[in-house]
C-alpha cells in the first residue's frame, strides 16, 4: 500500500480511506505506531488497533493550539483476507492551527461609526486572511445604511465604519458574530463584538 499524506485544519476530520492494495487486496489494516506530536485527539481515534476497516481513521480529528503547523503519522500494516501481513506504510496528516480571536467590547454614542478593528489570533499565528460575520443582534437599533450584513466576507476594519442609532431612552447592545479564517483557509471558532450604543437626546 502507497504512502498517504494529507492536509486538514485543526479540529476537521481528516475523511479518507487507507489506500487500496496494489497487488493483493488488503482484507483489514493494522495500526503498529501512531505518533501525535502533542496534539490533543478530538474523535474516538483508533489507536494502536488491528482487524481495522479501510475507512477507520476516516473521523479522526486533532486540535492544533500551537502557532505551527503539525504532524500526525500513523503506521499501518495491510493484512489479506489469508492473513498475510504487507509491509507497513506511513499515514501522514499535517494539522494547520486555527485562528482563535478574543472576544471584544466598547461603547459608542448613537449614530457614530464604531471604531472596532477585529482583533488577530490571540497567540500571533496563524496569520488571519478575512472574517466571516455570521450573526449580528441589533437589540432593536437603527443601522447604518453601508453597515456590513451577515455573510459578508470582511477585513479587519470591515466594521469600524457601522454605526447606529439608538434613540431610546436606555443603553443597547449591538453584538456581531464572527468566524475568524486564516491564510491557509482554516476556519477558528467564533467571537463576538459587542457595541453599546448610547442613547441620544430626543
Amino acid at each position: 500500500v502507497v504512502a498517504q499524506e494529507i492536509e486538514v485544519c485543526s479540529g476537521e476530520e481528516l475523511g479518507i480511506d487507507f489506500n487500496a492494495s496494489i497487488g493483493i487486496d488488503a482484507d483489514t489494516y493494522n495500526i503498529i505506531d501512531l505518533q501525535l506530536n502533542g496534539l490533543t485527539v478530538v474523535s474516538v481515534n483508533p489507536s494502536l488497533s488491528s482487524g481495522l476497516s479501510a475507512n477507520a481513521i476516516s473521523d479522526d480529528s486533532f486540535i492544533n493550539e500551537t502557532t505551527a503547523p503539525v504532524n500526525v503519522v500513523y503506521t499501518v500494516v495491510p493484512v489479506s483476507a489469508a492473513g498475510c501481513e504487507g509491509e507497513e506504510f506511513t499515514v501522514t496528516v499535517t494539522v494547520s492551527p486555527s485562528p482563535v480571536v478574543a472576544d471584544q467590547d466598547t461603547t459608542v454614542n448613537s449614530g457614530d461609526v464604531i471604531g472596532v478593528v477585529l482583533g488577530s489570533d490571540t497567540d500571533g499565528a496563524p496569520a488571519i486572511s478575512n472574517y466571516r460575520v455570521t450573526g449580528i443582534t441589533t437589540g432593536g437599533l437603527e443601522r447604518g445604511s453601508t453597515n456590513s450584513s451577515i455573510n459578508d466576507a470582511i477585513l479587519a476594519d470591515g466594521i469600524f465604519n457601522d454605526s447606529y442609532t439608538n434613540v431610546s431612552s436606555s443603553l443597547k447592545s449591538v453584538i456581531y458574530t464572527l468566524v475568524p479564517i486564516s491564510e491557509g483557509g482554516c476556519e477558528g471558532s467564533e467571537f463576538t463584538v459587542t457595541v453599546s450604543i448610547r442613547p441620544e437626546p430626543v
